[in-house]
C-alpha cells in the first residue's frame, strides 16, 4: 500500500515536531510534501533516494544521523554504514530538514523533542526541572496554535457553505424570472389566438350582410347570379381555428403547470433564505470564538521557550 497524506496526519498527529511545524505559518503549507505518496508502507529506502526526494545531498541527511538523539527519533535501520529508511523515518528526516532550513540547529530539535541532556546553569536556583518546563510550555504553545488553525479551517468551511447557499439563492431567482417570462409569452400567445378568432367572427358577419344586399358579395364574382352560401365559406375558414373554449383548454394545463412551478420556486426561496440566515449566525459565532483565541505570535522563534528557564544553557552533544 502506498503512503497517503491522510495516513501521515493520523500517525504523526501527536508528534511534537509535526505539531510544531503544522502550527507555524511558515511551514504549515509544506508539511506534507508530494513525494510521500511515492513511498510504500512495506518498503525501505536508501538515504540517497530519500535525500533526492527531500532536495538535499546524501551527506547532508547522514550528518543529521550523527546526532544519537536525532537518529533515535528518526528510527532508521543501520547495518554498519548501510542505512535504510521506512516511510516514517523518511518523513521524520524531512521534518528535521525543514527545521534546519528555518535556521534551527539540531540542539533546537532535541529541545523540542525533550531529549536534550546536560543542563548547565549559572543560576543555582534553576534546576533541570526548567528544561521539562520548557517542553511543557512548548507543547502548550503548539496545542494552542493547532486549535487556533483548526478553528480557522472551520471558519473557512462555514464561509464556503454560505457562499454556496447564496449561489443557490441566485439560481432560484433566475429560475423564477424564467418562469415569469414563460408565463408572459404564453399569455400573449393566448391573447393572439383569441384575437384571430374574433376577427374571423367579424368577417363572418360582414360577409352575411354583404350577401344579403345586391345579390351578395360572392354573387358579383360570378357571371350567373347564384346564391352563395357564406356560412359554408366562413365555417371552412373557422375550421382551421380553435374555438375560444378549445383555446382556453389547450393553454389551461400549461398555465397551471407554470403556476405550480412558480409556487414551488417561492417555497424553495423561503427555505434557502432560512438556511442562509442560519449559516450567517453560525459564521458569526465561529468568528467570535476565533477572535477570542488568537495565539500570541510575538515570539515565533522556538528559542522563546528557553527564556522560561531563565539562564539555562545546553551543552553540545558529541
Amino acid at each position: 500500500m502506498f503512503v497517503t497524506k491522510d495516513l501521515i496526519k493520523e500517525q504523526f498527529e501527536k508528534d511534537l515536531l509535526y505539531m510544531y511545524l503544522a502550527a507555524e505559518k511558515k511551514t504549515k503549507d509544506i508539511i506534507l510534501p508530494d513525494f510521500l505518496e511515492k513511498l510504500h508502507t512495506q518498503e525501505t529506502y536508501s538515504t540517497t533516494k530519500i535525500a533526492k526526494y527531500i532536495g538535499k545531498t546524501d551527506a547532508v541527511i547522514r550528518n543529521y544521523y550523527r546526532n544519537p538523539h536525532i537518529e533515535a527519533y528518526i528510527g532508521l535501520e543501520r547495518v554498519g554504514r548501510i542505512i535504510r529508511l521506512d516511510y516514517k523515518a523518511a518523513y521524520r528526516t524531512y521534518m528535521v530538514t525543514i527545521m534546519v532550513q528555518m535556521g534551527k540547529q539540531l540542539k533546537d530539535v532535541e529541545s523540542l523533542l525533550g531529549v536534550r541532556p546536560g543542563v548547565r546553569t549559572s543560576n543555582p536556583n534553576v534546576t533541570e526541572v526548567a528544561a521539562t518546563q520548557n517542553n511543557q510550555l512548548l507543547a502548550e504553545h503548539v496545542t494552542s496554535m493547532t486549535e487556533y488553525y483548526n478553528k480557522s479551517l472551520k471558519v473557512l468551511y462555514a464561509q464556503d457553505e454560505l457562499r454556496l447557499a447564496e449561489r443557490e439563492l441566485d439560481r432560484n431567482k433566475l429560475e423564477y424570472l424564467e418562469l415569469e417570462n414563460t408565463k408572459l409569452n404564453l399569455t400573449q400567445e393566448i391573447n393572439t389566438r383569441k384575437s384571430e378568432y374574433k376577427q374571423q367572427q367579424l368577417l363572418r358577419l360582414a360577409l352575411k350582410k354583404s350577401n344579403a344586399s345586391n345579390g351578395g358579395f360572392f354573387a358579383s364574382l360570378f357571371k350567373k347570379q347564384e346564391t352563395v352560401d357564406t356560412d359554408t365559406i366562413v365555417n371552412e375558414a373557422l375550421d382551421s381555428l380553435n374555438s375560444l373554449e378549445e383555446i382556453q383548454g389547450i393553454y389551461k394545463d400549461k398555465l397551471q403547470e407554470i403556476e405550480l412551478k412558480l409556487q414551488e420556486n417561492k417555497n424553495e426561496k423561503i427555505e434557502i433564505e432560512k438556511k442562509i440566515q442560519q449559516k450567517e449566525i453560525n459564521l458569526k459565532a465561529l468568528d467570535k470564538q476565533l477572535s477570542l483565541r488568537i495565539p500570541s505570535e510575538k515570539k515565533e522563534d522556538s528559542t522563546w521557550i528557553e527564556e522560561a528557564a531563565a539562564s539555562v544553557e545546553y551543552e553540545e552533544s558529541d
